[in-house]
């Protein structure tokens, strides 16, 4: 399979908060945060797989800093790995004070997809170019082993 440059795979989209989307504290619900997450990560993912793929998790969401009304809020989506059949997407939220231009970073996040039929066969690996995307590909494999680890620790969990 021919490699796809991680930076081929960006996916970008804003969002204005409206007065529907606070939570109880009068910020950006954490919600629409997520709904907004899962849209953006599957445009990168597909951007890379090109086939069918359905959100396998979303971790390691990290919000450091609340939207309010009137703010905007971009998302930005990479895929930062590959493996045989699944692949990862680093998500940077930044929010705008649309009054003053004042960006500041809202949070990250990733997001795993898995492709849907074995038959379409592995996934094309990704190419890092920037120091910025090889940091990020550096660190999926210990990432992906982590995960596997914690999620064979817990066993089999009950229904009940």
């Amino acid at each position: 399979k021919q490699m796809v440059k991680m930076h081929d795979t960006l996916a970008v989209s804003s969002y204005r908060v409206f007065p529907g989307m606070l939570n109880a504290h009068q910020t950006l619900f954490g919600g629409q945060i997520f709904t907004w997450i899962d849209d953006v990560s599957s445009i990168a993912a597909q951007r890379l797989g090109r086939r069918g793929l359905a959100t396998g998790s979303l971790d390691m969401v990290h919000l450091a800093a609340p939207v309010k009304m009137g703010d905007a809020l971009v998302i930005k989506g990479m895929v930062r790995g590959v493996g045989h059949r699944s692949l990862e997407v680093f998500i940077q939220l930044i929010g705008e004070h649309l009054a003053t231009g004042e960006r500041f970073q809202v949070g990250t996040a990733f997001a795993t997809f898995v492709a849907r039929h074995k038959e379409d066969g592995p996934l094309p690996p990704v190419e890092a170019e920037s120091e910025f995307e090889k940091r990020l590909l550096a660190g999926y494999d210990e990432r992906r082993a982590d995960y596997r680890k914690i999620n064979a620790s817990f066993g089999e969990v009950p229904l009940d």
